[in-house]
């Protein structure tokens, strides 16, 4: 049940190893269940059209030049590098494999309770293109009010224990290095830049980026769940902030950082390939490739 304001991101790094199936795991049925009524679902297939628009805003925003036909053409590899299906395939192996039979049924309980579908429904609405502009425009509106003290805590409470802020930088810092070191690594005849110079880039620009997606999932958290009550906020913290809440979210966590850098390498590595002119039908096997778990850490991240 996370809030997906999935609109920045890029990656690297993806290697195959065992999964571990602990004991009493749970079944892919029950996985595709849970992100089913998590709202998961149809946060993650909205993802191809956000990453888009966000790519075709921010060459909108360079002010340069570019032909309309060439832009059209990389847009799309960029949206079809993040196949939902394929990240949600992911998703499921890795609840089934890492979740519980117990921990399952104990977030479905909470995900079916009236106040677990409204809130359901409040973040799939927000996570819509339709529902991004609806905040947009109201974030002027959001950011002026004053809000109490206890309302505003309550919602930093929830981003706390779900790790929303915190899990959106590591993320988007880890997308931007794999990305770069994908198109590097595909077009070998662009300027190379060492990926360790990509990393301290991002390194001297993490407090810029913390700032700013502080800012905005604040805002976003503000917009989604402002028709819930003081009472129903706290239900659901302490939701998040049970033992199968928290392993919940540490999954998921996990799952979607390795979905957004794979479909971010292969992003990378799609635009790289055109770049250097190689054949649709190679670039189209590569975006096809599945999600794979990440070996160690693309970018360091805090803990």
């Amino acid at each position: 049940m996370r809030q997906l304001f999935l609109k920045t991101f890029l990656s690297l790094v993806v290697c195959l190893f065992s999964l571990v199936v602990p004991a009493n795991s749970s079944t892919p049925e029950m996985a595709r269940e849970l992100l089913e009524k998590s709202g998961l679902e149809v946060q993650i297939q909205n993802i191809p059209q956000m990453i888009k628009t966000s790519f075709v805003d921010g060459i909108n925003k360079t002010g340069q030049e570019f032909p309309a036909g060439k832009i059209a053409e990389i847009a799309d590899l960029v949206g079809r590098s993040f196949d939902p299906e394929l990240i949600l395939d992911y998703c499921a192996e890795q609840i089934a494999a890492e979740l519980s039979d117990h921990d399952i049924r104990s977030v479905l309980t909470w995900l079916n309770s009236a106040l677990g579908q409204k809130i359901t429904e409040l973040e799939e609405a927000a996570s819509t293109p339709e529902g991004y502009r609806a905040m947009k425009a109201m974030s002027a509106e959001l950011k002026n009010t004053k809000h109490s003290n206890v309302r505003m805590g309550l919602i930093q409470q929830l981003d706390k224990a779900m790790k929303s802020t915190e899990w959106q930088v590591e993320t988007v810092m880890n997308m931007q290095v794999a990305q770069a070191a994908a198109i590097m690594a595909a077009a070998p005849t662009i300027d190379q830049i060492p990926v360790e110079k990509v990393r301290a880039s991002m390194e001297a620009a993490r407090p810029a980026i913390e700032m700013t997606l502080a800012e905005e999932i604040l805002v976003g958290e503000l917009y989604t769940y402002r028709s819930l009550t003081d009472k129903e906020l706290k239900k659901y913290i302490g939701f998040a902030e049970s033992e199968s809440g928290q392993r919940y979210h540490t999954v998921i966590r996990k799952a979607l950082n390795d979905g957004m850098i794979g479909s971010s390498k292969k992003m990378g590595s799609a635009i790289g390939r055109f770049i250097n002119g190689e054949a649709e039908e190679r670039i189209n096997r590569e975006i096809a490739r599945p999600i794979q778990p990440t070996i160690g850490e693309v970018y360091p991240q805090r803990k």
